[in-house]
């Protein structure tokens, strides 16, 4: 390699994010109890917010900002590790976030995508969600390149892996479910007031209606256009939210999931309430129900979680998370140096091209530069260590036909190298860009 093209290469390479520039800082249902999580619960409107503000700093390429029940985090690719400071200073409490990074980062995305760090093991809905902010991101060109890149892949090998596993997995419904039928053996008993529309709500509906016995229902919302989406529903009854205090009286299980920023059902309401004569399920983040001292159960998200009677399924899940960790790693460590392994390559072939149009006039001295191709190419299998032997040139073969021939061994090796990690890999590529430029140009004319 020339000085000039060395130089360009490194500044490149200067410019470029890498793996150890994926940061990962987060706050989850792992380090923080649903009323600490509520605070960082980003709705859309404050994540375009926070992503046009963290997009402003100078110390970050590309970010994607996920936000759900049971998470909030930040993904980036950034070039000095500020990412928690700056967390902290949008008020995130700093004693409840994690932070990953490089390898680490990249199998928490997986285990995520995979549903293995949710509440629920083995949910479905958080690669929905993981889409959607990489898409949302992508639109407000935070995420446009190496990152997206990045999870694309993630995506496509979470879905792999999802394929893979034998995790019998249970919908946040069946966990609330479950808990109705405890309370409630004959479901008949169960008279249902279930608060919002949106999906989590209709999840609850989708369950209800697969049971033989069906507790009685009854849906409160606010957007009137909400109750043509629940007509077909079996014996639902639709209300309006402000029918909430008369409801209370007249159910005794209450459902809410809504996306309202303040308390749906405050601590009077619940005071007011006749003792032990309510179960409350709260799936909203942030919370719906304010807590209060009171004889009623009160279940959040918390509180729904995984049979845990899955371990075995759960580790070979983790063991295929791990490979796909390590082929993900060393792809991108590839991509990395890509462009030294091209100029090693390209500085070969076009070292042979100047000595073939230079010796077009001797035609015996063209036999010469394929026996000089042949003795220069055992040299660099010696210094990567190939135990193989360069391919003799074959009968009429030209000098560009045999170098690039000569290419595909010690090419294929390079990157193996690369990908595993080998920290003298790029120096010794480099001194092979020498060997080539000084050595063999330096051949009879």
């Amino acid at each position: 390699m020339t000085s000039t093209n060395h130089l360009t290469y490194v500044e490149t390479v200067g410019k470029r994010m890498t793996l150890k520039h994926l940061y990962i800082v987060g706050i989850s249902h792992h380090t923080a109890q649903t009323d600490q999580r509520a605070s960082c619960a980003w709705t859309q409107e404050s994540i375009i917010t926070m992503s046009h503000t963290l997009q402003q700093q100078g110390w970050v390429q590309e970010h994607v900002i996920l936000s759900t029940c049971n998470r909030t985090e930040i993904i980036c690719l950034c070039r000095h590790n500020q990412l928690k400071e700056w967390c902290v200073e949008q008020n995130m409490p700093p004693d409840l976030l994690y932070q990953k990074q490089s390898t680490e980062a990249i199998t928490h995305i997986l285990r995520t995508m995979t549903g293995l760090d949710s509440k629920i093991i083995g949910e479905t809905e958080i690669i929905g969600q993981y889409k959607t902010a990489i898409q949302s991101a992508r639109q407000r060109k935070t995420c446009t390149s190496t990152l997206f890149d990045l999870l694309t892949r993630c995506v496509h090998t979470a879905r792999k892996i999802r394929s893979k596993m034998d995790i019998q997995v249970q919908s946040l419904a069946h966990c609330v479910f479950k808990k109705i039928h405890h309370q409630w053996p004959d479901l008949k008993k169960c008279h249902m007031l279930l608060i919002g529309a949106g999906h989590v709500a209709h999840q609850q509906l989708q369950y209800r209606e697969k049971l033989v016995k069906k507790p009685k229902c009854t849906v409160l919302t606010r957007n009137p256009k909400a109750h043509k989406n629940l007509e077909h529903y079996s014996d639902v009854t639709v209300g309006h939210i402000d029918q909430l205090s008369t409801m209370l009286d007249t159910h005794n299980c209450v459902i809410s999931a809504t996306s309202s920023t303040s308390y749906v059902i405050n601590r009077s309401q619940r005071i007011s309430s006749p003792p032990n004569s309510h179960v409350y399920f709260d799936l909203a983040m942030p919370p719906d129900i304010e807590p209060a001292n009171d004889a009623c159960l009160l279940y959040t998200l918390d509180h729904l979680s995984h049979e845990k009677s899955q371990q075995t399924s759960i580790a070979h899940a983790e063991t295929l998370i791990n490979e796909h960790t390590q082929a993900i790693t060393q792809q991108l460590r590839l991509r990395t140096h890509i462009d030294l392994i091209d100029s090693f390559r390209k500085t070969w072939l076009d070292n042979v091209e100047k000595l073939d149009k230079a010796l077009t006039s001797d035609p015996t001295k063209k036999t010469d530069l394929l026996h000089v191709l042949h003795t220069k190419m055992q040299q660099i299998h010696q210094r990567l260590q190939i135990k193989s032997i360069p391919t003799l040139p074959t009968q009429n073969q030209s000098s560009i036909q045999y170098a690039k021939t000569l290419l595909h061994t010690p090419t294929i090796h390079i990157k193996h190298l690369v990908a595993t990690g080998n920290t003298s890999t790029i120096q010794m590529i480099k001194s092979l860009n020498h060997l080539n430029t000084e050595e063999l140009a330096s051949q009879p004319e």
